[in-house]
């Protein structure tokens, strides 16, 4: 495998750190570079798969926290579930760029357990 190859799976699992804007890039690569290897075909869907998972569960709170579900009260358990899904973002965050890392070096990666779920329902 090329270092293109390998950089381009690289930038697809990087794209997480700008958000929405980035899931739009990592498809973008991906109708575009889907068919030069299996790499970069396995790398993308890896990376695609994550960060719809979490553009999805972003809306999710941002739609909630618009409606007034997540006003701060100490007592709430809906401020423990703000605080938990902040930890699981930047748990999310640190792995995405783990991904990256591992790519880089030519080493198919598959996210802790949503991997195989990715890998199993790849239908892009």
């Amino acid at each position: 495998m090329h270092d293109k190859e390998k950089a381009i799976v690289c930038i697809a699992h990087l794209c997480i750190l700008i958000n929405l804007p980035g899931l739009f890039l990592a498809l973008a690569i991906y109708f575009m570079e889907n068919g030069k290897s299996e790499f970069i075909k396995k790398g993308l869907e890896q990376a695609i798969g994550l960060q719809l998972l979490v553009t999805f569960f972003i809306v999710v709170f941002r739609t909630g926290k618009l409606f007034g579900l997540f006003i701060y009260n100490p007592s709430s358990s809906m401020e423990l579930f703000a605080s938990v899904s902040l930890v699981v973002y930047i748990f999310l965050l640190i792995t995405a760029i783990y991904a990256a890392y591992k790519s880089y070096k030519g080493v198919e990666y598959q996210y802790p357990l949503i991997g195989k779920i990715i890998a199993k329902y790849k239908r892009i």
